[in-house]
């Protein structure tokens, strides 16, 4: 039996819940140290809140936590913005303890594992999906201790300064042979998780959008298994059923990449959830995907809000460099049908992308006036590693190779920083604060707006002004307060997590 502690910031995972669910079911003990970032996201940054010295404090906590549930190996999942955060904390570990063995996974790790792998502080790294490495690392505990390098595919290893790499293994086709996620293991630490439950009842995606993950991980697992799979819909119905019973959720938050694109699935779906769940949920739709049928089952499953990706009004931008298929014919009919089924609908917008500037963000402007959606999400385009829009700016030109490493090394400016966007910025500062505020306003406003290029005037630098506060308005209207009270309920749960353990460490004697 091997004893393994994850550490994760700020937000549950979904992909740490899976690891420690398939670990334990064979027999190992897990454990979570939840850093709580309080005032150390990326809207805390933007507005400057950031206590030091209690974060400093609270750093040497943490670390002490982990050392003292005496782990045989210590986990980090990592995204791109979260990679330093990871670095840094690792380093601090291996500081006191510098023969603990550390692994990296998740996308950052996955999408360049012979950069992270040179890095002092990591040991090991997984490419791809971790549940079968890493439980096959684990079972063979001692014998990496002894060679500190293994044959186990999806693992990078690294012993007396040689990297050794192992080929990516096919992917799972079964989803319902894992078993349902650890939820308590998050939701121990941060009680406030439960009042959104997410859910995942698939893996994989039908697109590979340029600026995307998947378009990176599709090509990773090319002639590796099928890409986009989905768990039974008896599978999914059971894990929701022993989530009610076990934590009264009040609302579920479906994760898939897209969901729906399957019409006999939803229809079962449909069938077994308004019957044995009846919990109001939202998820993720692609236009090209919607028909009435689709908009018609979701409605009768109980879905009352949907998120859709747009990201561009002009056709050009979509098809050649977000290589997204949908039309705006497409996307405008999906809107009515959502509207008509009483279905709140969220479209995400991205500023930013090669090509554009005033006059097509013009176009956006009149063509979301035209179909109304009820809340816009705005975002400065970002590069991740390996995605295809990497190339696009190398080719365009809008990217140096100093640039372009900062990006591979995660020190890149996240989405909340202005992303990689430096052309047209001014431009782009005004339509976030206009297409935030259109769902707002009267169509007349905005077309009055429009005409007289009052945008020009609402470059506001303001995160919380320019979008936060008018998602807060918008949100008794669009069925969205489960979301806020879940989001203010995390918040506060931080605040308490970050006080206990404060003065919890005035007492505490430090983990050599």
């Amino acid at each position: 039996m091997a004893r393994v502690t994850f550490v994760y910031p700020g937000f549950e995972s979904l992909g740490i819940e899976y690891l420690s669910s398939y670990l334990r079911s064979h027999g190992h003990e897990t454990r979570l140290v939840f850093d709580p970032q309080l005032f150390q996201d990326d809207y805390s940054r933007a507005g400057k809140a950031i206590a030091t010295a209690d974060n400093a404090r609270l750093r040497s906590i943490l670390i002490d936590e982990v050392l003292a549930s005496d782990p045989d190996i210590v986990g980090f999942s990592v995204v791109t913005d979260q990679y330093l955060w990871a670095l840094q904390f690792a380093a601090q570990l291996k500081e006191k303890r510098p023969g603990l063995p550390i692994i990296f996974g998740g996308i950052h790790p996955t999408s360049v594992p012979e950069l992270v792998i040179r890095q002092p502080q990591v040991d090991i790294v997984c490419v791809g999906d971790g549940e079968d490495a890493f439980l096959e690392l684990v079972n063979s505990f001692e014998e990496y201790r002894r060679k500190k390098q293994l044959i186990i595919p999806n693992l990078w290893f690294k012993a007396d300064g040689e990297v050794y790499s192992n080929p990516v293994r096919d992917l799972r086709a079964d989803l319902d042979s894992l078993p349902f996620p650890d939820k308590a293991m998050f939701y121990e630490q941060l009680p406030a998780f439960r009042l959104q439950y997410n859910l995942l009842t698939g893996r994989g995606c039908a697109f590979h959008c340029s600026y995307c993950c998947n378009n990176f991980l599709k090509k990773l697992y090319h002639e590796k298994g099928k890409y986009l799979r989905q768990r039974s819909v008896k599978n999914v119905i059971d894990e929701l059923v022993l989530a009610k019973e076990k934590y009264d959720i009040p609302f579920v938050f479906i994760r898939d990449e897209v969901f729906g694109y399957n019409l006999e699935w939803l229809k079962n779906f449909a069938d077994e959830y308004s019957r044995k769940i009846k919990i109001p949920f939202k998820c993720f739709i692609e236009p090209s995907l919607c028909r009435e049928e689709i908009v018609r089952e979701l409605k009768r499953a109980g879905c009352i809000y949907v998120s859709m990706g747009i990201q561009s009004t002009n056709e050009y931008s979509r098809k050649t460099i977000l290589f997204r298929p949908e039309s705006n014919q497409q996307i405008a009919r999906s809107m009515a049908m959502f509207h008509k089924a009483g279905i709140k609908v969220n479209i995400d917008h991205i500023a930013g992308i090669p090509g554009e500037g005033e006059k097509e963000m013009v176009e956006a402007a009149w063509f979301y006036n035209r179909i109304r959606p009820n809340v816009v999400t705005y975002f400065w385009l970002t590069l991740y590693p390996n995605t295809e829009m990497v190339d696009i700016f190398k080719q365009k030109g809008l990217a140096s190779d100093e640039e372009i490493t900062r990006v591979m090394e995660g020190r890149g400016a996240s989405d909340f920083q202005g992303g990689n966007v430096t052309m047209n910025r001014e431009t782009f500062f005004q339509f976030r604060t206009l297409l935030c505020y259109l769902p707002l306003l009267p169509s007349f406003i905005i077309t009055l707006i429009l005409k007289l290029k009052l945008y020009r005037f609402m470059a506001w630098r303001s995160i919380f002004l320019s979008s936060l506060l008018p998602r807060l308005l918008l949100a008794p209207f669009n069925a969205d307060l489960q979301a806020w009270r879940a989001e203010i309920g995390y918040n506060l749960g931080k605040m308490k997590i970050v006080k206990r353990k404060l003065k919890e460490g005035k007492t505490r004697t430090p983990v050599v």
